[in-house]
């Protein structure tokens, strides 16, 4: 199934500004990961956005703001999370370095310890928002 064949962003606000591959291989060299598949492709054709999927809101941070704030909040040895949204309520959901999962954590407490994991992958990630399959957190 291809990741825009359903509803699924119906109620969703896209930014118009792309990203070029050398702009998101850039940011992948300054965070230390890949991007999922998925999410690369959000980034080519948008730069984040925000709205409702399913009944959960997501705001889809740009890829400068993905980095900024990694670099201002993330940036220690020990922490392998690269926040990349929020739920808009204080909670950011992040990609885990080496992994294809996705865990949730507090803004206010941004260490690995305070995190949880809510989905295996991306693309996971993003359906079971839409199906309200997403674990609770």
């Amino acid at each position: 199934m291809d990741f825009f064949d359903k509803d699924i962003f119906n109620d969703f606000n896209f930014q118009e500004e792309q990203n070029t591959e050398s702009q998101i291989c850039r940011a992948e060299l300054d965070l230390g990961i890949k991007f999922p598949e998925e999410l690369r492709k959000i980034l080519l054709l948008y730069n984040g956005g925000s709205g409702e999927i399913g009944d959960y809101y997501l705001d889809l941070w740009s890829l400068e703001d993905i980095v900024d704030f990694y670099q201002e909040n993330m940036e220690v040895e020990e922490n392998n999370l690269v926040p990349f949204a929020s739920d808009g309520c204080g909670m950011a959901f992040a990609l885990k370095k080496g992994s294809s999962e996705i865990r949730i954590i507090p803004m206010d407490s941004l260490e690995y310890k305070y995190s949880k994991e809510c989905s295996n992958n991306f693309n996971k990630f993003i359906h079971d928002m839409y199906s309200g399959d997403l674990l609770e957190y």
